[in-house]
């Protein structure tokens, strides 16, 4: 079973993963993705990224070995069914944090993903704990500044949309009014994913 944790913006998807892995032991970061780009001089293969020919992971791709995959600014990015199944293999849950539209290929029965939906709070709330967070906008590529209320407003706009065409796949929903809450909540979730029996579609164990 592997642990999927889905949200939207500011919900705080990255440094729940992080939170994990050091309070948590037993629980890894995303597994290595696979990557055609070329390796800077302070990477190390196999420890930052898988360093492929693109050849190679077209190839990959085609066959079906990766569970996601996508290409940024030329380069293609992907994460391996294998580098999923090591993790899990070693009694560890693997912890994958993807792009909403990743999520109907990752739904399958032969990953069993547990899927946790992280989603922003009221407007005002929002505003209120991430204005408190110096939180800088994510809109603007181009200068660190702060949201705007309307930036606050389309992030809920988003995850409502992501909610109403995907709602169906969640297995949990943890609305991140409060970091510490939200955090807990997660670590209960990884925890379940561990030790208690969980609820499967009919058709995986047929």
């Amino acid at each position: 079973m592997h642990l999927l944790i889905n949200a939207k913006g500011l919900s705080g998807k990255r440094r729940a993963c992080h939170f994990f892995i050091h309070v948590m032991r037993r629980i890894e970061p995303e597994p290595l993705q696979d990557t055609t780009r070329a390796q800077k001089p302070s990477e190390q293969n196999g420890k930052d990224y898988v360093f492929v020919a693109r050849e190679k992971m077209e190839q990959n791709i085609a066959e079906g070995k990766f569970i996601e995959h996508g290409e940024y600014k030329g380069n293609l990015y992907g994460t391996s069914a294998e580098s999923v199944e090591t993790i899990v293999n070693s009694g560890r849950v693997c912890v994958l944090s993807p792009h909403w539209q990743a999520l109907k290929m990752l739904r399958t029965p032969r990953l069993r993903p547990y899927i946790v939906f992280i989603k922003p709070p009221l407007l005002e709330r929002l505003i209120e704990t991430r204005t408190a967070a110096s939180a800088r906008s994510t809109f603007d590529k181009e200068s660190s500044r702060a949201f705007t209320e309307e930036e606050f407003a389309d992030i809920i706009r988003s995850s409502n949309r992501i909610n109403f065409l995907y709602g169906y796949m969640f297995d949990e929903e943890i609305v991140n009014a409060d970091l510490a809450t939200a955090l807990t909540q997660l670590l209960r979730a990884a925890w379940r994913v561990q030790s208690e029996p969980l609820w499967v579609p009919a058709s995986w164990v047929q």
